[in-house]
């Protein structure tokens, strides 16, 4: 079961993506560069006094392109690059706006607050906490073939190392970290504003953490990143 949502053109999830965290100002317009040419004076020739040379002008040059307005910056692996606190969403092929989320905060180690005899010790090596707020709008159950809700949980997300290096397993222990009030809810529907955590296990206290569109029914294999602990 999952909401009819897409990506749209590529560009279209790119625009909602970078909503609400201001747009990048176009730049100035470049300056044509001064045409220069060479003077036409006529030299006279050895070879003859009818004979005589030019000088050819140079040819034109071409302005400088100007860099796209608000085009967003795309990772290696082909994904959003967002900042913490920045803004992030998903539209429908027709533009309509069906999520907004942002990734508040990532804690690495953060405290544990379940109960002690539910608590398990990371079994990768560390806890990474992503704080994010979500909010789904009420157009998403007009996109559903089924039950329209969005799932962010540690199996939407993955972790990559400094060296660029995926750690094969994230989720590990981190659901017994945080107490059920904490943590996200497992279905969030339609018009719903919710604010939570998901713990990931991983053997990095530093690098990138990677969210899927599969989280939000977007299924073309790209997402967002950000980068932690630096």
């Amino acid at each position: 079961m999952r909401p009819t949502l897409s990506w749209g053109a590529p560009m279209a999830l790119a625009a909602l993506a970078l909503a609400g965290c201001g747009s990048n100002e176009p730049s100035a317009e470049a300056e044509l560069p001064e045409q220069v040419t060479e003077s036409a004076e006529a030299s006279t020739s050895t070879a003859g006094p009818e004979e005589t040379t030019k000088a050819e002008p140079e040819a034109e040059q071409d302005p400088e392109p100007e860099p796209a307005a608000d085009e967003p910056e795309r990772s290696d692996r082909g994904n959003l690059v967002k900042d913490i606190g920045q803004a992030a969403g998903v539209t429908a092929e027709d533009g309509t706006q069906l999520v907004n989320f942002t990734v508040t905060d990532i804690r690495v180690d953060p405290e544990c607050t379940e109960e002690a005899f539910l608590q398990e010790p990371p079994a990768n090596g560390n806890f990474v906490a992503v704080d994010m707020a979500i909010e789904t709008l009420p157009e998403l159950a007009e996109r559903a073939e089924y039950e329209a809700y969005v799932n962010v949980s540690e199996y939407s997300f993955s972790v990559f190392g400094p060296d660029g290096m995926r750690d094969n397993d994230v989720d590990g222990n981190g659901f017994f970290c945080l107490t059920d009030a904490e943590q996200l809810p497992p279905e969030i529907g339609p018009g719903e504003k919710v604010n939570g955590t998901v713990v990931l296990d991983t053997q990095y206290t530093e690098g990138t953490v990677v969210l899927s569109g599969d989280a939000f029914g977007v299924y073309d294999g790209a997402g967002w990143e950000w980068s932690y602990g630096e």
